[in-house]
Formats: structure tokens, C-alpha cells, sequence
């Protein structure tokens, strides 16, 4: 799914029958990547988190990005644009990147599969560590 699809589709509609206080929106940015521009992108998270406020005023957004991946070219600059749009915008952005190994380093392969871009075991627990860290110190 991408980021236009997930707005298509008004998937913030689902998230609000469920009241939330808080929402930690990581967008569809890997699956983007060459597929919907970056200006397209931040666009439909706008449209996305409009839907969402206007449901649930009072949710707290987080947004963040997605994991990281071994030597690329664009993506980290989509990234840097989705970090600057949270601050643009006012939206708290959790950067969760300097808690993997640079993403020009071939150990990043370790905690990221290059087959699938998505994070192994150990990426999950370096993410979810980051997390913790985030919510549990402040």
C-alpha cells in the first residue's frame, strides 16, 4: 500500500472508531519510493491526518519514518523532507534512525533484509528499543 492508496482508501476513518489518544503514523514512504513523489506524498499525509484530526481532535499525532535501508539514494532524502513537514506542520517526529548502524554501512544488512527491506529480528528490537526509550523517558 502506498501513501496515496492508504488516503484513498480513508484508513484514518478506522483509526478513529477505535478513539485514540494517540496516533504514531509511520508513512507508506518505502513503499512511495519511485512510485509517488515526495510532494504527492506529504500531500496525502496531510489529507490523511486532516481526516483524522477532524474525527479526533484531541489524538496526539507522532509521525516517523520507516526503517532505514542499506545504500540508498533517495529514500534518506524522502525521510529528511518527511522531518521536516512534522515540524513544518507541528507534529512531534520520532527519528528512530541513529539507533541503527548508517545506512551506508553494510551491518545495517544484519538488522534490515536487503530481499525484503524490511527489519529482522534483531532491526525489530533495535526499533522497538528506540521506541521504548521515546515513550518510556519522556
Amino acid at each position: 500500500m502506498t501513501t496515496a492508496d492508504a488516503d484513498r482508501q480513508r484508513i484514518a476513518a478506522d483509526w478513529v472508531k477505535d478513539k485514540p489518544d494517540l496516533v504514531l503514523l509511520e508513512p507508506f514512504l518505502l513503499n512511495d519510493n519511485g512510485v509517488v513523489t515526495i510532494d504527492d506524498t506529504l500531500a496525502h499525509i496531510q489529507s490523511i491526518l486532516a481526516g483524522l484530526k477532524s474525527a479526533a481532535p484531541n489524538a496526539v499525532v507522532i509521525l516517523q519514518p520507516p526503517n532505514p535501508i542499506y545504500n540508498a539514494t533517495y529514500y534518506p532524502r524522502q525521510v529528511e523532507q518527511l522531518e521536516a513537514f512534522a515540524k513544518e506542520n507541528g507534529y512531534p517526529y520520532l527519528n528512530h534512525w541513529p539507533a541503527w548502524p548508517d545506512d551506508q554501512s553494510e551491518e545495517l544488512n544484519r538488522y534490515v533484509d536487503p530481499q525484503t527491506d524490511l527489519p529482522t529480528a534483531e532491526g525489530a528490537k533495535v526499533w522497538a528499543n528506540a521506541l521504548a526509550k521515546r515513550f518510556i523517558a519522556q
